[in-house]
């Protein structure tokens, strides 16, 4: 892991990763993949650049190729490339936050990828991590019988502080529009994990600063 100060925000960089490396990429010289169910590929079987890491499931029907422990009240947001090899009647990856038995936390969501095969495609998103007592891993896992190739795979952990905590709700049913103070009557706020930018400024903005930039310059 890296630590970096873009701006104040308490943002670290956990995965960034081309796989141009191969066996030496950083994913896995740091654990983060469960080479078992991982190896490297180049040339036409690559996503864009010259290498890329393929994934496969051959053995349980649900098994993780990526799993490390988050910190609780924290966020954490992905992206990658990806091209589906392979595919099942289940979707052939999904990510997620689990407890301890495996459980994703209430209202947290699981994520998925598109069912297309053999196109180039990205993804990205996000967790917030319940601020409770309880244990829980960022998880990818994959389904038997599938085949994905990914390749500039990035997860960053944002800590939320006392400047831009209102940015960031508690999981809950998204149809409860009125459960975030914040943002009421928005199913998607701008503190959203499928586009919030990581190094956003928006993330040193306090409140009283963030709603008159959004008055002044509109969303």
């Amino acid at each position: 892991m890296c630590a970096f100060a873009a701006y104040a925000a308490n943002v670290t960089k956990i995965i960034e990763d081309d796989f141009e490396n191969g066996k030496e990429s950083p994913s896995i010289l740091g654990g983060f993949i469960n080479t078992e169910m991982a190896e490297i590929v180049s040339g036409d079987k690559s996503v864009g650049g010259d290498k890329a890491l393929r994934l496969f499931c051959e053995g349980k029907k649900l098994n993780n190729v990526v799993k490390f422990p988050v910190k609780n009240g924290a966020v954490y947001i992905y992206k990658f490339d990806y091209r589906v090899e392979k595919l099942t009647e289940r979707n052939p990856i999904s990510l997620m936050l689990a407890d301890e038995r495996g459980a994703p936390p209430k209202y947290s969501g699981v994520k998925t990828v598109a069912r297309v095969k053999n196109l180039k495609l990205s993804t990205r998103d996000g967790f917030k991590v319940p601020k409770d007592e309880k244990k829980y891993t960022f998880r990818i896992n994959m389904t038997q019988g599938s085949e994905i190739v990914i390749d500039n795979l990035k997860i960053y952990e944002i800590i939320p502080d006392e400047t831009n905590s209102y940015l960031f709700s508690e999981n809950h049913d998204r149809y409860d529009l009125f459960f975030d103070k914040s943002f009421p009557g928005m199913y998607e706020s701008p503190s959203s994990c499928s586009f919030l930018d990581p190094y956003s400024p928006v993330l040193d903005m306090p409140r009283e600063k963030f709603f008159s930039f959004i008055d002044k310059w509109g969303q």
